[in-house]
């Protein structure tokens, strides 16, 4: 599916550290920055454009038998959240703690990283699911 090819794009902050982002003068563009506004409940932050960004790549590599005729993804939800405790817990700030502890109270999780991964893991299958719907 290379409709989900070059949206968006890895790039380093002048302090070393890595980002995603929005590929420019892409024709789909707009609808990229609407998604990621979506995934960051309309605030701007690093993790919606992650997100955004695994959504793509897992999209451009899938296999084509698993969208429907309307190219609407409907094969199995990858997980992509990392098995770095670290990391998992990075995924928690203020936007997202009120989910992540439903999803320790209704999953019945042991600890917040598990939760976190869950959280990613639910935010990236909604990305697909905003990108296969809105990238034509």
């Amino acid at each position: 599916m290379n409709k989900f090819k070059n949206l968006f794009e890895k790039a380093t902050r002048s302090d070393g550290t890595t980002y995603h982002r929005v590929v420019e003068g892409n024709q789909n563009s707009e609808a990229c920055y609407e998604i990621v506004r979506h995934l960051n409940d309309d605030s701007i932050e690093d993790i919606g454009y992650e997100i955004a960004y695994r959504a793509a790549a897992f999209l451009e590599d899938a296999d084509p038998k698993d969208f429907d005729t309307e190219g609407n993804y409907t094969g199995d939800m990858p997980e992509l959240a990392s098995v770095w405790t670290f990391e998992r817990l990075s995924y928690l700030n203020n936007d997202n703690q009120r989910d992540i502890s439903d999803i320790l109270k209704e999953y019945g999780c042991e600890d917040i990283a598990t939760a976190a991964a869950i959280w990613y893991n639910q935010q990236v299958a909604e990305a697909i699911n905003l990108l296969t719907e809105k990238i034509k």
